[in-house]
């Protein structure tokens, strides 16, 4: 039962439609008018993190917040740091989110683990420090290669500067990842640790920083989505980043 060392809290239980099992899809959310949110249809999340119990089960916590998911969402947590996972520990959920806070118990064998979740029609969310080569962040294997991730790892690359976008370059009107966070006032903490992760293949770059950092990208396949963000669980906005960019993936909204 090692393999089962997910530290889990599932928040709350309902007929979703599991990755790899059979079931019936949750009630779709309302449709949001101008200026209101849609409520996003309930999945299955795993967060994947190289970080002890505490700081997963806090970025679990975060995702409900302020509502950036439906009630009805599950989410569990796997501890990275120590244990790998396998491909049968990723398939039961409609995404992953994966970052680092601390060294992986393999970061080869983590990243082809993503990469077979990938092939077998999963979805997954990059954030830092898994992009981050410069520290024993970084996630490996063949997840980190052309038609998987949508950024590179790249060497450390932070700064004193929080992380603002740069409102040149998002798109109008501007890309689901957005939905109910305001750009303008965006705000997320900057990391010495972070690094300024290159597109990856074809990937396609929908939001930079101002600092000229690549933000947020996504995958010519449309099944891995990176952002250039630490999971911080008390940030509202990269809290509903996160959730929108899981969303918008799985096609929840």
């Amino acid at each position: 039962m090692i393999r089962r060392l997910i530290v889990a809290i599932m928040i709350v239980t309902a007929l979703l439609v599991g990755f790899g099992c059979t079931g019936d899809d949750g009630p779709e959310g309302p449709a949001g008018s101008d200026g209101q949110n849609a409520t996003p249809r309930a999945i299955r999340i795993l967060i994947l993190g190289s970080q002890g119990a505490v700081g997963l089960k806090a970025i679990a916590l975060g995702l409900f917040g302020d509502g950036a998911v439906n009630p009805n969402t599950t989410i569990q947590v796997f501890d990275g740091a120590a244990v790998a996972p396998e491909l049968s520990d990723l398939t039961t959920y409609n995404v992953v989110l994966a970052y680092a806070s601390g060294s992986w118990s393999d970061a080869d064998s983590t990243g082809d683990a993503l990469a077979d979740y990938v092939d077998v029609g999963g979805k997954v969310v990059i954030a830092q420090g898994a992009m981050s080569s410069g520290g024993p962040f970084a996630i490996m294997g063949r997840f980190m290669t052309v038609g998987y991730s949508p950024f590179s790892a790249d060497v450390d690359a932070g700064d004193a500067t929080d992380r603002i976008f740069d409102q040149a370059t998002i798109a109008e009107p501007p890309h689901p990842v957005f939905l109910g966070v305001n750009s303008v006032t965006f705000s997320a903490p900057a990391g010495a640790q972070f690094s300024d992760p290159p597109l990856l293949g074809m990937a396609t770059l929908i939001a930079a920083f101002t600092n000229g950092h690549n933000a947020i990208a996504i995958n010519a396949g449309g099944t891995a989505m990176g952002l250039n963000v630490f999971p911080f669980a008390d940030n509202a906005g990269v809290m509903r980043l996160l959730a929108n960019a899981m969303h918008h993936l799985t096609g929840a909204f």
